[in-house]
């Protein structure tokens, strides 16, 4: 029973370690997509302006490996300025450049009658993920409530999952706003443009996801992931599932987040973006083969507690070496002036001559 138990708390311990590592490595893709992001809008904000040649050679190397599918540059346009700045746009080299949103079919044609428009004007790869130039980005509701949302925050906003333009998996668009410039060439309090992103969640947990060997079979994988959206007073969404045909693929969140079928799920809250995700991590096939292949669990449990154990201890030693080291040095010190009290006592206290010879037998 004892070697039982140890088995059962060993394997927790060892999942959830490996559970954690995976949850890093999703916030790292998060973290890598906001510094992206962040130093794009300074590569706006510290210039007067950015050509079309500048914003290719910028982005095209961030999307190399990335989970972000396509990079654009949107500009708010007031409805007044719209007429200028599709004639501004014409000139500089897109000849049928129009502010456009798109119908249900995906059909494109001019935007209505808005106060402001958000109009790709940038975007790499060229075709954009299925996006064109003069695309606004405020036509969709969704869209229109993060890009509202980081102008008066001022950072960086995402949409639920949306359809990509061009079909395929779902993304997520992350607005990063780009601060006007100022007389003096500073930045100012109000937006002007924004830096977009388009994420792919699936790309994003394939990158982090922990592939032995170079395979991305389910059976190769110790640990699976899964992405979801939260909401208030909405049920949880999930935005991507790594490995896509693992069961857990099919299970509810509720399901999950309450351990699983194994119990061992374990679930994390995330927030990026001003958005509330969860990242949910369950034991894969490899991880109970590896298991079985061990043997008796407990006893690599118990081996690798026991190494914990002594590496706690060395820890604790090497941590209160300079406490020891003090103490010794305190006692030095006072073994020392009491010997020479000891000899102040004897010289000051005695009528003879006294002489004084050192090492070398000098006087």
């Amino acid at each position: 029973l004892l070697v039982h138990e140890v088995e059962v708390r060993s394997s927790r311990e060892l999942f959830a370690q490996m559970a954690n590592s995976q949850r890093e490595l999703v916030e790292s893709g998060f973290a890598e997509v906001r510094q992206s992001l962040f130093d794009a809008a300074r590569l706006f904000e510290a210039s007067e302006f950015v050509s079309r040649a500048e914003f290719s050679a910028y982005f095209v190397p961030l999307l190399s490996g990335s989970a972000i599918t396509a990079f654009d540059w949107a500009p708010i346009v007031p409805a007044a300025q719209r007429r200028e700045f599709e004639d501004a746009n014409r000139a500089g080299g897109v000849a049928d450049f129009v502010v456009s949103e798109r119908d249900a079919s995906g059909a494109v044609f001019p935007a209505g009658d808005r106060a402001y428009y958000y109009p790709v004007v940038y975007m790499e790869p060229p075709s954009g993920g299925g996006r064109v130039l003069g695309d606004d980005l405020g036509a969709d509701a969704a869209s229109r409530v993060a890009l509202e949302e980081a102008d008066v925050t001022m950072g960086p906003s995402a949409t639920n999952a949306l359809p990509a333009p061009g079909g395929g998996r779902d993304e997520v668009l992350v607005f990063q706003p780009v601060l006007a410039q100022d007389a003096g060439g500073g930045t100012s309090g109000s937006v002007s443009s924004f830096v977009v992103a388009a994420i792919d969640p699936e790309a994003l947990l394939r990158n982090a996801v922990v592939q032995p060997g170079g395979r991305r079979g389910d059976d190769t994988l110790p640990v699976h992931v899964s992405l979801f959206q939260l909401g208030i007073g909405v049920a949880p969404e999930r935005l991507a599932t790594w490995m896509p045909d693992s069961d857990m693929a099919d299970e509810p969140f509720a399901v999950l987040a309450g351990g699983g079928d194994s119990g061992m799920c374990s679930t994390y809250p995330l927030f990026a973006f001003g958005k509330s995700y969860a990242v949910v991590a369950c034991p894969g096939m490899a991880f109970t083969e590896m298991q079985r292949g061990w043997g008796e669990l407990g006893v690599i449990g118990a081996v690798g507690l026991l190494i914990t154990a002594l590496l706690t201890a060395f820890v604790g030693l090497l941590r209160s070496a300079p406490l020891i080291l003090a103490q010794e040095i305190r006692e030095r010190t006072a073994e020392l002036r009491a010997s020479e009290g000891r000899y102040r006592t004897f010289i000051n206290s005695t009528s003879d001559l006294v002489y004084v010879k050192d090492s070398a037998l000098r006087y």
